[in-house]
């Protein structure tokens, strides 16, 4: 004969508990009534790190004045980005943007470059350059960038205004 406290053969577990018909676990119920802590607590807070994290750009702009023909400066500044192996994704001539993919190299997983020729005045062009980086530190890589493009661009148009 077996005793009335045997639970061993009934079908449930140690230390199971029926609510509303619902079969649960001793440790689902503390979970559920709020009386133990989640287990999950650090990979929550360690989920929450790393989307701080990737999302976190870091980023540079520089901008200069030329005395030069925006036509020429929008050209020119195509083929600076060329020149620089950055991959062109986003051309319009017209609105004189350009946009670049910087590729995946040791200090950097690409950088994505903005090229922006505008007229300012009567004979004047500006040309703003934005450098962003999906990693939250660059290590001076956006600041590079924008050197390296002002250096192409200046060695093909003159110096700046």
């Amino acid at each position: 004969m077996k005793p009335e406290n045997d639970q061993s053969h009934s079908g449930r577990d140690h230390g199971d508990e029926e609510d509303g018909g619902v079969k649960r676990r001793a440790s689902e119920q503390r979970v559920l009534t709020g009386s133990h802590r989640a287990p999950f607590g650090p990979v929550v807070a360690g989920l929450f790190v790393l989307g701080v994290l990737t999302a976190c750009r870091s980023s540079a702009q520089d901008s200069a004045i030329y005395s030069r023909n925006c036509k020429l400066l929008f050209t020119a500044s195509l083929s600076a980005a060329r020149v620089l192996s950055w991959e062109v994704r986003v051309l319009n001539e017209e609105a004189g943007f350009i946009q670049a993919k910087v590729p995946f190299n040791l200090s950097t997983r690409g950088d994505l470059v903005t090229i922006q020729v505008e007229p300012v005045g009567q004979s004047r062009c500006v040309v703003r350059v934005h450098s962003t980086s999906g990693q939250p530190i660059d290590w001076g890589k956006n600041t590079r960038n924008l050197e390296a493009f002002f250096s192409h661009l200046d060695a093909q148009v003159g110096p700046r205004y």
